[in-house]
């Protein structure tokens, strides 16, 4: 998956946007996080980190740590390769390491997740620490395609 993402600074807090997959079908007005759903989240913050969150369990697998220096005001573009059990994501075209369990890897395992995998994938926004004050997240060019196409 590979996506354009906007996640503007706010004096309200941390906003999060990017891709999800290997989740369940969610409706209106329903969250992608707990209850049946399954998954993982590749999440871009306002502050420039990338985190990675299984959704069912609800937790943060892995982190890539905030950058000296991150634009929160441009677009970047991230992308995730998941294949089988393993991840590895690009940051504007540098590939990420990330601290999990304590290492730092390049390639992130995914742990097996609860819930029902129906295959499905999005985009989701957040504003995980400061709910409902901060905002303006935005998406463009979003790809989504197997490996090797």
């Amino acid at each position: 998956m590979r996506a354009d993402l906007l996640v503007p600074a706010s004096a309200a807090g941390v906003v999060q946007a990017g891709p999800y997959f290997r989740s369940r079908s969610a409706g209106p007005g329903d969250g992608i996080i707990g209850g049946t759903s399954a998954g993982y989240w590749v999440m871009l913050t306002s502050a420039g980190e990338v985190r990675l969150r299984g959704l069912n369990p609800n937790a943060v697998i892995a982190t890539s740590g905030v950058p000296a220096s991150f634009n929160a005001a441009v677009f970047h573009t991230l992308e995730a390769v998941a294949q089988g059990s393993s991840l590895q994501v690009w940051l504007d075209g540098a590939r990420l390491t990330f601290t999990q369990n304590g290492a730092v890897v390049s390639t992130v395992a995914l742990p097996a997740t609860a819930g029902s995998n129906n295959g499905t994938a999005g985009i989701a926004f957040a504003d995980e620490d400061n709910r409902g004050k901060a905002g303006g997240q935005q998406v463009k060019n979003l790809v989504i395609a197997q490996v090797g196409n």
